[in-house]
């Protein structure tokens, strides 16, 4: 049974050569492939994909909500800086 919907900010921060989310009270590390980061919160309460985000090519993410019933959903996100860099 998928987890309730997660919501509120988001945020992905990366610490060295970690990568880290924290969302609607949870925090989880992320997974590092190629340039891309991807985070899967625990019970299926959702996915961050973030193609091209360590190369700096991209601002681009994806939020993938878990399904309640029946399909999943995406949305799209926009990463924004907040702060120096690691």
């Amino acid at each position: 049974m998928p987890a309730p919907p997660v919501s509120g900010l988001l945020t992905l921060e990366r610490m060295g050569a970690r990568w880290v989310v924290r969302v609607d009270g949870r925090e989880t590390s992320a997974v590092v492939s190629g340039d891309s980061v991807c985070v899967a919160l625990s019970g299926r309460a959702g996915t961050l994909w973030a193609p091209e985000v360590r190369s700096g090519r991209s601002a681009r993410a994806f939020w993938i909500q878990g399904a309640t019933s029946g399909y999943g959903y995406a949305t799209p996100l926009t990463l924004v800086p907040a702060g120096g860099t690691a």
